[in-house]
């Protein structure tokens, strides 16, 4: 059975107006996303076909970075967006509110868009789109790192990181390709440019792919360029994308995919990690639910059609059917040991992802023997300077987890783990 699309069942778990209920019925949406990806017969990565021989390389024509033909099977399409000079980048820095946290743009950068081959979760050939953020000019010499960031989860799928007025790319941009890593951010399946049908919310076997492919695409666009890499790769990702990277590290290292380095380090920023402890935790909130879903059809269709893909009833995911929890389990990105370093950031008031997620993550794999760090910004002298005061309501948190906590958090995976990587 097929994954119904997405997009809806977001909408439904984020909808503002009902806070109560979101975190329970955003874990039965992301379930409702991942069950049809079918955990059981979902096959092993595929491998990405080899480069083929003889490919001429892309080359940069008239300020677009265009591809000679036949096209490279990593790459299926490239252009040039927007160049990003140190003046704009310090701009968008002041008027978003970063400066305290971000310090001045070391290096232009010239956003690229990408449209890749990938797979999809049951390995069906399909394609994604990306952004590659090229660091440049005076003072900002190569050869430069990679580094893979993995965006948070947004309602409109038609929103590309290609994008120089999307906030988020700004921040990606400012703090990291602005510093000299070359950014390659994945759109996902089902976003922006990908034809896949539907977004596999934190699948994390298809995330892992499509952001791994992302990087050949970006590789494959930078030897076209001329741009010289350093070899090194660091992983990076906000909420759902801070699932996404500890699932990327996590392929690369089981895996090691040809034309991919291994990680030197994981910064992973206030993401859902532990699934299946995520639902335990929203089960109190799950009562409330059911009366809430009285009053909405579209919500009631979301829950009888996850019981439809599990082979459960309604009333069963209510009472946290141990089928929900298997699939919540299998999409997890805790459980195995990471080999590079892993940094865990995030706000232990945020209200939309638990920062008991982090302290969870850490548990596991510090037992494991994995080296890991955590920073909770709320407990940093630094990091916690302006934010909401102590004991400030639900209300007051509103912009805790996308406005809050992005900088900080963004500033201490950037100087306190990749600076050193460089």
């Amino acid at each position: 059975m097929h994954a119904p699309r997405s997009s809806a069942a977001l909408a439904v778990s984020l909808d503002p107006v009902r806070p109560a209920w979101r975190s329970a019925l955003a874990v039965v949406c992301l379930a409702l996303a991942v069950a049809g990806c079918g955990q059981d017969d979902d096959p092993a990565p595929v491998p990405a076909p080899a480069p083929a021989a003889g490919t001429p390389p892309p080359t940069a024509v008239g300020g677009v970075s265009q591809l000679a033909a036949p096209l490279p099977v990593w790459l299926t399409e490239t252009s040039v967006v927007a160049p990003l000079s140190k003046a704009t980048l310090d701009a968008s820095a002041v008027a978003q509110g970063w400066t305290a946290h971000l310090g001045p743009a070391r290096c232009d950068v010239t956003l690229h868009a990408i449209l890749h081959p990938t797979t999809g979760p049951r390995g069906e050939a399909t394609d994604a789109s990306g952004a590659v953020m090229v660091p440049g000019g005076a003072g900002c010499p190569g050869p430069y790192p990679l580094l893979s960031y993995s965006r948070g989860t947004d309602l409109d799928r038609s929103r590309a990181m290609a994008t120089p007025g999307d906030r988020e790319t700004q921040a990606v941009a400012a703090f990291f390709a602005a510093r000299g890593w070359v950014v390659v951010a994945s759109d996902y399946l089902g976003y922006a440019r990908s034809s896949f049908p539907y977004h596999t919310y934190l699948h994390a076997e298809s995330e892992a792919r499509t952001g791994i492919d992302a990087l050949r695409a970006a590789r494959t666009l930078l030897a076209g360029l001329g741009v010289p890499e350093s070899g090194r790769l660091a992983v990076v990702g906000y909420s759902q994308g801070g699932h996404a990277a500890l699932a990327i590290q996590r392929a690369i290292e089981r895996d090691r995919p040809a034309g991919v380095a291994a990680p030197l380090a994981t910064g992973a920023m206030s993401g859902p990690y532990d699934l299946a402890a995520t639902l335990a935790e929203s089960v109190q909130a799950l009562p409330e639910l059911a009366v809430s879903l009285g009053s909405s059809g579209s919500s009631r269709d979301v829950l009888l059609r996850l019981g439809d893909v599990l082979g459960t009833s309604a009333a069963d995911l209510l009472q946290g059917g141990s089928q929900l929890a298997s699939v919540l389990q299998a999409n997890s990105v805790i459980g195995w040991r990471p080999l590079a370093p892993v940094l865990l950031c995030g706000g232990s008031r945020d209200p939309v992802v638990p920062f008991a997620n982090t302290t969870r993550a850490a548990a596991d794999f510090t037992a494991r023997g994995a080296t890991v760090t955590v920073i909770d910004v709320e407990q940093d002298p630094v990091l916690r300077i302006g934010l909401p005061p102590a004991g400030a309501g639900r209300d007051a948190l509103g912009r805790y987890h996308q406005g809050d906590v992005p900088p900080r958090c963004f500033a201490a995976t950037r100087d306190r783990l990749l600076e050193a990587l460089r």
